[in-house]
C-alpha cells in the first residue's frame, strides 16, 4: 500500500511468540467512559535500522485513518495506548523534537476524530529524559491528555477498565494478530475505496480478485 506515491511496507521484529508482529494492534471495545479505545501501538516491534521514522510516522496515520472509517470512532472518538517495551537510546535518537510533537498533534489536534487521551506504558526512563525535552513544545490541552504509567497496569486500569484491554496489560482479550485485521480488510471494497479515496494506492496483489474485479467494474483505479 502507498500513499502519494510512497510505498508503505508493514515492519516489525520477531514476537515473543515467534509471529512476526506488526506495530499497531486495532481495538474496537468501549472503555467505562463510552469511548472506544480504538488502537494500541507496540512501538516495541520497531527497529530502527530497518524502518525509518517516518516510515512509522506513515504507517501510524494509515491505522488512524483505518480506525476513522467506523461510525463509532467518528461519534466517540478514541484512546491510543503506546507501549515501549524496550524502548532505547538507538529508538529515541531518531525520534526528534519536531517528529515528537507531530505525532501528538495529529493524534490531539489534527485529526478528524477527537482522541480523549494518550496512554504511555512499560517506558524507561530514557522515554522520561525525551519527553522532557519536548514537552515545553507541547500546549497544556495536549499534555493534559498524555499519562504516563510505566509498567503499573493497575494505573492503566483507572482510565480503562481491564475487560476490554488485552491480557498483557492485565485484561481479558487475547492478543490478535495483526494479519487477521489485513486479511479482512483486503476483502473488503468498500474500505478500499475510502482509503483510495484519501490518497492510497494499491497493486493488485494487496486486495482480494473479488475486490480488484469490483473495482475494476466501478471504474476505480487502484493506482
Amino acid at each position: 500500500m502507498r500513499r502519494k506515491g510512497v510505498k508503505w511496507k508493514r515492519g516489525g521484529d520477531e514476537g515473543r511468540d515467534g509471529e512476526r508482529r506488526f506495530c499497531a494492534l486495532h481495538l474496537s471495545q468501549a472503555n467505562q467512559s463510552g469511548r472506544v479505545s480504538c488502537v494500541v501501538l507496540y512501538i516495541c516491534c520497531w527497529n530502527p535500522k530497518t524502518i525509518a521514522v517516518e516510515e512509522l510516522f506513515k504507517a501510524t496515520l494509515l491505522v488512524l485513518e483505518l480506525g476513522v472509517l467506523e461510525p463509532r470512532v467518528q461519534v466517540l472518538g478514541g484512546t491510543a495506548i503506546f507501549d515501549l517495551d524496550s524502548i532505547g537510546i538507538q529508538h529515541v535518537c531518531q525520534v526528534t523534537t519536531a517528529v515528537a510533537s507531530k505525532i501528538v498533534k495529529l493524534m490531539v489536534s489534527s485529526f478528524p476524530a477527537i482522541t480523549h487521551s494518550i496512554h504511555v506504558i512499560n517506558h524507561s526512563w530514557v522515554v522520561d529524559k525525551m519527553y522532557a525535552i519536548f514537552k515545553p513544545l507541547l500546549n497544556a490541552r495536549m499534555t493534559s491528555r498524555i499519562y504516563f504509567h510505566g509498567s503499573d497496569v493497575t494505573s492503566l486500569h483507572k482510565h480503562i477498565h481491564p475487560e476490554h484491554l488485552p491480557k498483557r496489560y492485565g485484561g481479558v482479550w487475547p492478543d490478535y494478530s495483526y494479519t487477521v485485521w489485513l486479511e479482512s480488510l483486503r476483502k473488503n471494497a468498500q474500505v478500499a475505496k475510502e482509503m483510495i479515496s484519501c490518497g492510497y494506492k494499491f497493486r493488485e496483489e494487496e486486495l482480494s480478485p473479488d475486490v480488484v474485479m469490483q473495482l475494476k467494474e466501478e471504474g476505480v483505479k487502484l493506482a
